[in-house]
């Protein structure tokens, strides 16, 4: 809403009103506006002469029909300190059950993990590699078996798979990276290690371009560490 009000304000459009009776604020934009009657909440004005022989509930706020664009902003500063808030709090939540998890599945299954990790330091381009065939495989595989509508079951689990591999990856991609970073070969700090990767990963995502890029082949590397494993335990079952 607040783009579209900017670029109104901007080029001096006329005949513009957003709002109605029930929902807050009133938004009107014109050259000339007049008010009457019982308004309920908030009323915007962008209009270059105002009349008003109205009751108002709430705040009467009058811009110019070209306002100035720092003040519209600043008008709108508090919602987006909110939103960013919100985003915040949704990423703190969301890393505080990655670690939870993480670390529930490094007790449970710690050699595994290990063996992982350590699959992934000694071959990351191939692991990388093996990671982005799986992200374009397996979709397509699982819209092959649903199209087939025999496979409806098999494209479902497999979009299942598909989905709880995602997240597996961010675990291993999260623990390698603090590894790495703590130059912990031995996985002697697999808590913290873990941790520590988790929060670079989180912070990799609000850094656009270089950061969702490295973010994004982190993912990948995480998937082809799964991918890797799989190949190993099909292999040895052949055998």
């Amino acid at each position: 809403m607040a783009v579209i009000l900017l670029f109104f304000a901007a080029v001096g459009l006329t005949g513009f009103t957003a709002g109605q009776p029930g929902f807050h604020p009133l938004v009107k934009f014109d050259r000339t506006i007049y008010l009457d009657g019982q308004i309920e909440g908030d009323v915007i004005l962008f209009a270059k002469e105002v009349t008003v022989n109205a009751t108002i509930s709430g705040d009467l706020i009058v811009f110019p029909a070209r306002a100035d664009m720092q003040k519209l902003i600043s008008h709108f500063k508090p919602n987006f300190r909110v939103i960013a808030g919100l985003i915040l709090l949704e990423k703190l939540a969301s890393l505080t059950i990655e670690i939870l998890i993480g670390w529930l599945l490094i007790a449970l299954l710690p050699q595994l993990i290990k063996q992982l990790v350590n699959l992934g330091l000694k071959q990351p381009g191939a692991a990388i590699g093996w990671g982005l065939l799986f992200l374009t495989v397996i979709p397509l595989l699982a819209c092959f078996f649903i199209i087939s509508l025999i496979g409806i079951p098999l494209g479902v689990v497999t979009i299942l798979i598909y989905l709880i591999s995602l997240s597996l990856a961010k675990l291993l991609a999260g623990f390698s990276l603090g590894s790495r970073l703590l130059k912990d070969a031995r996985f002697n700090q697999p808590y913290l290690s873990l941790a520590l990767g988790l929060t670079i990963m989180v912070i990799l995502q609000l850094i656009p371009f270089f950061g969702w890029l490295a973010y994004f082949i982190l993912i990948l590397f995480g998937l082809g560490l799964l991918t890797l494993r799989g190949k190993t335990f099909i292999t040895r079952l052949k055998q």
